[in-house]
């Protein structure tokens, strides 16, 4: 196992995720509230549909959007951090294949190395 710190930051990584998404998708819809609501009032001389409505709704959705986006952005990227740190500080096994010829003798081969 990698140790705490890597499940840490795997956790971070998807709860960031899904903040990051959620956030994303309720910031595009209060932008879509906000041009619904540039349509109405242009659209329109009628006290009643003036797209106040509208545009409360979408400044309502684009808050809580960035509210959500912003700490998932951050928590995001502390995993992605923290799994990063893990990777580098515990060296990977490494292994090659190596082609191996010998003109005098005229033979060849493979040989094989493996650290870890």
């Amino acid at each position: 196992m990698l140790g705490p710190k890597w499940q840490k930051g795997g956790k971070q990584v998807g709860g960031g995720a899904v903040l990051v998404g959620i956030g994303g998708v309720f910031t595009l819809i209060g932008a879509a509230f906000v041009v619904w609501g540039v349509g109405l009032r242009a659209g329109t001389d009628d006290f009643g549909l003036n797209g106040t409505g509208a545009f409360v709704s979408g400044g309502v959705f684009g808050v809580l959007g960035l509210g959500m986006l912003v700490p998932g952005a951050i928590v995001l990227a502390q995993g992605v951090k923290g799994r990063k740190e893990v990777r580098e500080a515990k060296p990977r096994p490494t292994g090659m294949f190596l082609p191996t010829f010998d003109p005098k003798r005229g033979s060849g081969g493979v040989s094989f190395s493996l650290r870890f």
